[in-house]
């Protein structure tokens, strides 16, 4: 069972998703705008933005293409193996859900 750190991975995906409105204008919608930990994370062009578009990994729906959720799911497979999506949920439902993962819900300022 993996350990859930969601809030540093999803102020990561939320850090690259803040790097690419800041420059809205100029990064068009998959432009590269950052990586961690190899992962490469992707502008969605505006925060509104859905594309419609969804984003597999080796056959694996990973969400739609580049929404935050989307990035955090990839992540945990690209790292650790791990599918932790559940079609429908938002990043705000990823606490409460972190047992239907297959993942550990740590408060903030707990230790893991």
């Amino acid at each position: 069972m993996a350990i859930l750190v969601i809030s540093a991975l999803l102020a990561t995906a939320f850090s690259l998703s803040v790097c690419a409105q800041v420059e809205a204008s100029s990064l068009s919608f998959g432009t590269q705008v950052g990586e961690y930990n190899g992962v490469i994370g992707y502008s969605n062009y505006e925060n509104s933005y859905a594309s419609g578009e969804y984003n597999y990994k080796n056959d694996y729906n990973t969400g739609m293409k580049w929404q935050c959720v989307e990035y955090v799911n990839r992540y945990y497979y690209v790292i650790y193996g791990q599918k932790i999506r559940i079609p429908g949920t938002n990043a705000d439902e990823y606490y409460d859900t972190a047992s239907d993962r297959g993942l550990v819900a740590y408060p903030d300022g707990g230790t893991a």
